[in-house]
């Protein structure tokens, strides 16, 4: 991003072409699954209006419901920042997540 000089703010940068990837895909006859280790609350973010936007929908968390699990050691708030979209037409049969031990 600096060498073409685009001042975009980086995640937000991320979210907007991946969500025009995903519209090419989608728009070809694709079907879409976005495997993502965000790093930030993926419940309320910009990626995930993005991909909202996009017509995917989060599998784990409409599968277990409400996701309060840390995937990451480090991660002392119970805050998921990790999730798999999936296009309209796919579903999953199994999903979870898994709590480390601190």
């Amino acid at each position: 991003m600096l060498k073409s000089k685009d001042e975009r703010f980086p995640r937000l940068a991320f979210a907007k072409d991946l969500s025009k990837e995903i519209d090419r895909a989608i728009a070809s006859g694709d079907r879409v699954i976005v495997m993502l280790d965000a790093n930030i609350d993926i419940r309320h973010s910009i990626i995930q209006e993005h991909l909202q936007k996009a017509h995917l929908k989060e599998t784990l968390i409409n599968k277990n419901g409400t996701m309060n699990k840390s995937t990451f050691q480090r991660n002392q708030k119970d805050i998921p920042i990790d999730g798999i979209w999936i296009s309209e037409g796919l579903q999953i049969l199994h999903g979870g997540t898994f709590c480390l031990t601190r």
